[in-house]
């Protein structure tokens, strides 16, 4: 009886070894398991965080792209808008430049013809009035050489009215 009693708790013993083993190696597989787990967790972590840093990288280098080509555009813009007026204020200077010298050249016409006029009024009626005062010189003359003499300024009296003549018909045309 007490070796069936013996054997009886040698096996009771056993078999609460072997659980205990068993359970040591449950534990130690959990616990290994666990590692496991923990292990792929860090790594997905890391992933998630290389993962979220990726996305922020990608956001900024979008937003810079962005930033990038909207700069350029308004500074595209802001050139042909500058170039724009540049050629504008050019056209409107053009434009005055050439007033300005129409307005000069139209002086200058109005100037000539008032020198023209001038020449051919005062200068001429001068030289008319003296031409007519000479030539009553060559009644009076007393010698030959005298009428002579008065007839040579005569001639170029008329040489005079027609150079002034001439001079403001030219300035006039």
């Amino acid at each position: 009886q007490y070796s069936q009693q013996h054997l009886n708790l040698r096996d009771s013993i056993n078999q609460s070894f072997r659980e205990a083993m068993n359970a040591r190696e449950d534990y130690q597989d959990m616990v290994i398991k666990l590692k496991g787990v923990e292990l792929e967790s860090e790594r997905i972590a890391r992933k998630n965080q290389f993962l979220n840093s990726a996305v922020v990288i990608t956001l900024i280098l979008l937003f810079s792209l962005i930033f990038i080509t909207t700069y350029r555009q308004r500074k595209r813009a802001a050139e042909a808008d500058a170039q724009k007026i540049n050629q504008e204020i050019n056209e409107l200077l053009q434009e005055q430049e050439t007033k300005t010298n129409h307005a000069r050249i139209e002086g200058q016409e109005v100037e000539r013809k008032r020198i023209s006029q001038d020449l051919h009024d005062r200068v001429g009626g001068i030289l008319n009035t003296t031409k007519l005062s000479v030539g009553n010189l060559e009644y009076m003359a007393n010698t030959e050489n005298e009428s002579k003499d008065v007839n040579n300024v005569l001639g170029m009296l008329d040489n005079a009215i027609e150079e002034v003549r001439n001079v403001a018909h030219d300035l006039y045309a």
